[in-house]
Formats: structure tokens, C-alpha cells, sequence
């Protein structure tokens, strides 16, 4: 695949299309904030681990201590996300937190995890959590406090300008001087738009020559195996914490199932990028690209030029390997 004229031909491509090259997480504003606040996509079960988590009950006890009713859902909509957000942040702190490194973690949400890889750092790896919803913001200050870990409430690349009125500010490499060790993004990039390449490109332009970006995404693959991976899902997964009409209700708001096939479904299927496109992205910006986690449609990666550091964390990660695993881990990309 060329990539040398990469960025000019996706804006191009969506333009055409009809898509906001600049389009950003504004139309999933209200969901996050109604997820964060307990007032949708609650569910009162409790959540089970699908790994070995033994080794990692530190930093779950500390995590636990600054986690929402957001983190509690996203944990109980994608089977072995809480797990692997343990094993990552425990890997960060394991492979890096002996020595003074900054962290940005793109839409953190809530924020726990980069509080609690502050605080069993012991303020080694200064974090920052960057998330323009105001209530994230909100939960973030009012429920702990780690010293040495931030909120921007600026937006990632784009900002934008809310239906009141309020400006949401823009945070990129072209408006600020600092650049980072470790970048990481948990699924934020589908709620922007299907951008994937300039979104790579800004996240590596944020990081100090030869950082780590570590990336989790929801990945189009096969329509088959998409099917059986998301049947597998729920069955296992999702229907142990939320009933059929729960479930329905959270598809009709984000459009995870749907796609353009229902009116105004604007959500995560219209913004995916495939395994192949993806893996291909990270190729182009980075020198080494390693697969840590898989659970069935959600892929996670870790991406460096340095090919130290990326090695590091692999190895810090332990057994990521789960029922939910298409491929075994870790996993080398190589270029096709």
C-alpha cells in the first residue's frame, strides 16, 4: 500500500463521501456524559474476570479506588477489556516506572487509569488525561486525587463549538511544545471518523522520538467472523451483565450493529477501520508494531521506533491469551 499521499487522499475520499474530514467526538458527547453520571448502560451485576488477573491485584485494588460507572460499563460491554486496562497499566508501570517518563492518554475518560499508574510509580510517570466531557472532567477531580496526574479538558487534534455555544478547545502538536514517552488510545478514534492514518500521524507527532503509542481498537474484518465474533461476545460476554432491551437501546445510540442501514445511525461501524488498514497505518508510522490483545473484534497493539521500549512492554504484559483470542500473543506485524 502507498501511503505518500496517504492523508490527502482519505480527507479526499471522505469529502466526497459526504463525511466531516474533521469531524470529531461531539455527536457521542451526550452518551459518554449519561454512561459516566449512572444514568444509562448501568448494570448492577457484578464483574468477573475472564483471566488470571493473580499477579495483578495491586493494581486492581488501586484502579478500583478511582473507577465510574463508565469504566464499570465499557468493563462489561467488551469481554477482557478491564483485564487487559490492568495488565497494560501494571506493564507500563513495571517496564518504565523506575524512571521519570510522561504519559498522554487520548479521551481517558474518568481518568483511573493513569491515576493509578501515577500513584504505584510513585509519581515516576507523570500522566495526563485528555477528555473535553465535562462530566468525565468532573468525576475525575471529584473522585481522588493523585499528585503528579492531570486533566486537560481540551479535545484531541480538532475541538469544536457545542450547540450552546461553548468552544471546545483543540489540543495537537502544532499548539503545544510537549511530547510525551507513552501515548496511549482506547477506542477513541471510531467516535471521531474513519481518519485512521492522520489520527496515527497526530497521536506519533505528540510522543519524543522513539516513544511508545499503545492503541486499542474495534477492527472490520470478515463479515463472517465479524458475525460469529460479536455472537460469541454477547453470548459469553455482555449478556451476563445486560438484557436483550438494554442491550438494543445502547446499539440505537451508538450504532454499533447498524451501520448506514438505519437513519441517523452515526456510531462506531460508519467510523472502523479494517485489521488490514489498521495494521498498515501503525506500519507506516512505526518501525515496530506488536498485537497484545485480541478479543475478537477488539485488537490492541503497541507500536515504537525504538524497538526496546516496545519489547519491554510486550514482556511486562504477560499471558494476554484469552477465549475470546482469534490469534496467539503476542504477535509480531510484519509488513505484507
Amino acid at each position: 500500500m502507498d501511503f505518500r499521499n496517504w492523508l490527502v487522499e482519505e480527507e479526499e475520499t471522505a469529502i466526497s463521501a459526504g463525511i466531516d474530514p474533521i469531524h470529531t467526538g461531539k455527536n457521542f458527547n451526550n452518551f459518554f456524559s449519561n454512561v459516566s453520571k449512572g444514568e444509562f448502560g448501568k448494570s448492577n451485576v457484578g464483574w468477573q474476570p475472564s483471566m488470571d488477573m493473580g499477579e495483578h491485584k495491586p493494581f486492581h485494588d488501586e484502579v478500583s479506588k478511582h473507577t465510574g460507572h463508565f469504566d464499570d460499563h465499557i468493563a462489561k460491554s467488551i469481554p477482557t477489556f478491564r483485564e487487559i486496562q490492568v495488565k497494560k497499566g501494571h506493564a507500563i508501570v513495571r517496564a518504565f516506572g523506575s524512571t521519570d517518563i510522561t504519559m498522554i492518554d487520548i479521551g481517558g475518560g474518568e481518568g483511573s487509569l493513569s491515576k493509578t499508574i501515577t500513584s504505584l510509580s510513585k509519581g515516576n510517570i507523570k500522566t495526563k488525561v485528555l477528555d473535553p466531557n465535562p462530566n468525565m472532567e468532573s468525576f475525575y477531580k471529584s473522585k481522588s486525587q493523585v499528585p503528579g496526574s492531570h486533566y486537560d479538558n481540551r479535545a484531541f487534534y480538532r475541538g469544536w463549538t457545542d450547540d450552546d455555544g461553548t468552544e471546545v478547545k483543540a489540543l495537537n502538536a502544532d499548539n503545544t511544545p510537549d511530547r510525551y514517552d507513552v501515548a496511549t488510545e482506547t477506542m477513541v478514534f471510531q467516535f471521531m471518523n474513519n481518519q485512521r492514518a492522520t489520527h496515527v500521524r497526530e497521536a506519533k507527532r505528540l510522543l519524543k522520538p522513539g516513544g511508545l503509542f499503545i492503541a486499542e481498537e474495534k477492527l472490520k474484518t470478515n463479515p463472517e467472523v465479524w458475525k460469529d465474533n460479536e455472537a460469541f461476545k454477547d453470548i459469553n460476554h455482555k449478556n451476563t451483565y445486560y438484557s436483550s432491551d438494554e442491550l438494543a437501546a445502547k446499539e440505537k445510540i451508538v450504532g454499533f450493529q447498524q451501520g448506514k442501514a438505519q437513519e441517523k445511525s452515526i456510531g462506531m461501524v460508519d467510523n472502523m477501520v479494517t485489521v488490514e488498514e489498521f495494521e498498515a497505518i501503525l506500519l507506516h508510522n512505526f518501525r515496530f508494531v506488536w498485537q497484545y490483545w485480541d478479543s475478537g473484534n477488539f485488537k490492541g497493539y503497541a507500536a515504537s521506533d525504538n524497538a526496546m521500549r516496545v519489547a519491554a512492554f510486550v514482556r511486562a504484559l504477560g499471558n494476554t491469551n484469552s477465549k475470546y483470542s482469534r490469534v496467539s500473543l503476542p504477535r509480531k506485524v510484519e509488513r505484507q
